[in-house]
């Protein structure tokens, strides 16, 4: 069994999977009141006049791979939810666990 989480290991990757599909990539770096370690980026990934924005390269992969899975075939932009499928995402954050700052699972009734 595999589980991948965005953690330092996965940003590199990332930018090699976007560059092996040709799109060019840039960064920009935005303080907040001159403090480095309050600082924010943001990617770009820009290709044949499309750009994916996102604060990190596993996010703009997923936007890219939104884009070529759903995409902008005809000129009819798909890539937005439709009714059923807003309603199947609903459903399975309707169903979500959730757990204390310790990890524990909370039932809903003891919050």
């Amino acid at each position: 069994m595999t589980r991948i989480g965005i953690s330092s290991n996965t940003a590199i990757p990332c930018f090699q999977v976007i560059r092996s599909k040709g799109y060019s990539i840039s960064s920009k770096i935005y303080f907040i009141e001159d403090i480095i370690e309050d600082a924010t980026y943001e990617f770009i990934a820009e290709k044949d006049g499309n750009e994916f924005v996102a604060d990190n390269l596993e996010e703009v992969l997923g936007l890219i791979t939104m884009w070529e899975h759903r995409g902008n075939t005809n000129n009819n932009i798909d890539w937005r939810a439709n009714h059923d499928e807003h309603l199947e995402y609903r459903k399975v954050l309707d169903n979500s666990k959730i757990f204390d700052k310790n990890g524990n699972e909370v039932n809903e009734d003891e919050l």
